[in-house]
């Protein structure tokens, strides 16, 4: 599995406001403290608002805060909010991909080496890795 940048970017943004629970914290502070382009920032905003893990206050003093604590916040979920689902080979993700499915004894181990790879980053709470 590779992390995309916007993953990198998004789990860098949910830790500083794991840091600052219940604070309002904007878009425009954690580009700037998290050295993520502005607009980007925005658009990761978005897919994390949409993903349900965080809630954004409109306003003056708003910005966004966590939807629940950080310690029932996963790493997959937030994974799974910029980039989907985690896998190890294209083969596992869309079974059409390769003709050989069914007879290749390698699918088995992708298959296995996936479940592995989505149980631990369950296992891992936003708060593990907060400061």
């Amino acid at each position: 599995m590779e992390v995309k940048r916007r993953t990198d970017y998004a789990i860098r943004m949910m830790t500083r406001m794991a840091s600052t629970p219940g604070t309002p914290m904007s878009v425009k502070v954690m580009s700037q403290a998290d050295d993520v382009p502005y607009q980007f920032a925005r658009a990761i905003q978005r897919n994390l608002a949409d993903a349900g893990l965080i809630k954004v206050i409109r306003g003056a003093r708003g910005g966004a805060i966590l939807a629940r604590p950080s310690d029932e916040i996963s790493l997959l979920e937030i994974i799974k909010s910029t980039q989907g689902k985690p896998d190890c080979s294209p083969c596992t993700k869309d079974e059409e991909w390769c003709e050989r499915l069914g007879s290749c004894s390698v699918h088995q181990v992708w298959k296995k080496l996936d479940a592995l790879t989505v149980k631990y980053l369950e296992s891992v709470k936003l708060s593990d890795i907060s400061a």
